[in-house]
């Protein structure tokens, strides 16, 4: 009897531990040295959570983990210090979402992540994939396609971001989407931002000299698209680029010799919100839509803002304090629109504000000048009908110039 309980005992056994190896497969591969190579390929599981961790130290390592046909979440990190290390994930066809997580500590470290088709279900937790990395000479990517509820993170939070030359690439097309990627305290690094879908979020901070940043978003329903980007240094290039949906973009920049440009359209309510703080700075904005709005603030000398819109019910406020600055502003660019309202506001010597108006009814101009003394420049064009200006200039001298023209 005692032999025929334990023949039983052992096989419940055995077929629990066969249903644990089935519910999840685990992989853990440590390296030390130079020159090392690890593989890792997971696929076709059908139950439990798939986990590879793959920890390499030194030079020129290369780390690969493949993850594939997984009905379960699947997790995929690769942790690597030293320098001219590869570290690459993939994700392919896990209905039930993924996560990736790559770290390299060091420099001419190449890291990227793909993930596609991976989290589709209904009520899934989503796809994440990180990149840290800090050092110079570094290339980041992450590929998230055909999902929802994606995010992606470079130098996001623990990482310190510096360095010189580093590349940070995000390329998103799903739904549900945010990218958050920090440069801190770096020199010539480069990010750029596509996100094509429903509800995008992009927000990028770079810290340091001559840093560009470029965020592109393509909306394909609902109300939300919004680009995030907050550069400090010198000689530093933001451009976001939005089309469909809700569109809202806010740029910051602090330091000199800076530029920002911004180009929307084909949403219903289109907002920019620009502010720069130092000299020798640009700022240009183009919007193309309805409901526009732009709102630019400049502080500093030598500083210029270009605003175009097109497009009913077109608001453009630009303020700038300081000497030598310029504005021109023009709205309606033939596009037949009504109820255009611009506001410029300039403190200081020497600045000249340019106002073109074309369509109505109902359009308005009003441009202030003052604090300063003297020898600022503003010139009004409009062309329509219910056209109203109004030039205020306060400053202490004189050789001050003021020119309406209204047409209509």
């Amino acid at each position: 009897m005692k032999l025929k309980l334990s023949a039983v005992t052992i096989a419940v056994s055995m077929a629990f531990g066969a249903a644990t190896a089935i519910a999840a497969n685990v992989s853990t591969v440590n390296q030390n040295g130079g020159t090392n190579v690890a593989t890792v390929n997971q696929t076709d599981s059908e139950a439990g959570t798939q986990t590879s961790t793959v920890n390499q130290g030194g030079v020129q390592n290369k780390a690969t983990v493949e993850q594939s046909g997984n009905i379960s979440y699947g997790t995929a990190s690769i942790n690597q210090s030293g320098s001219y290390n590869d570290a690459s994930i993939e994700q392919n066809g896990s209905g039930n979402g993924a996560q990736a997580h790559i770290s390299n500590w060091g420099n001419y470290n190449d890291s990227s992540i793909k993930q596609n088709n991976v989290g589709t279900l209904t009520g899934d937790p989503g796809v994440s994939a990180s990149i840290g990395q800090n050092g110079h000479h570094n290339l980041a990517t992450i590929d998230q396609s055909n999902g929802h509820n994606q995010r992606a993170h470079i130098n996001a939070s623990n990482y310190g971001g510096g360095g010189t030359d580093n590349e940070a690439h995000v390329v998103q097309t799903g739904d549900n989407q945010s990218t958050t990627i920090e440069q801190i305290g770096s020199k010539f690094g480069y990010v750029q931002v596509d996100q094509h879908g429903a509800n995008n979020s992009a927000n990028v901070t770079d810290t340091g000299i001559e840093n560009t940043a470029y965020v592109d978003q393509y909306g394909t329903g609902g109300d939300s698209n919004s680009a995030d980007v907050t550069q400090s240094g010198q000689d530093n290039l933001t451009r976001v680029a939005q089309d469909g949906a809700g569109l809202s973009s806010t740029s910051t920049q602090g330091g000199t010799g800076n530029t920002i440009r911004v180009f929307q359209s084909g949403g219903p309510n289109v907002t920019s919100l620009v502010d720069q703080v130092g000299s020798n700075n640009l700022t240009r904005v183009e919007q193309d839509g309805s409901n526009l709005m732009s709102a630019v603030d400049q502080s500093g000398n030598a500083n210029t803002t270009r605003v175009f819109q097109a497009g009913n019910g077109a608001i453009s406020s630009v303020i700038q304090f300081g000497g030598g600055n310029l504005t021109a502003v023009c709205q309606g660019l033939n596009s037949n629109g009504a109820d255009f309202s611009s506001s410029v506001v300039q403190g200081g010597s020497d600045n000249i504000a340019r106002v073109f108006q074309e369509g109505g009814p109902n359009v308005s101009s009003s441009v202030l000048q003052a604090f300063g003394s003297g020898d600022n420049r503003a010139r009004v064009e409009q062309n329509g009908q219910n056209l109203a200006s109004g030039i205020t200039q306060l400053a202490a001298s004189f050789d001050n110039i003021a020119r309406v023209t209204q047409t209509g």
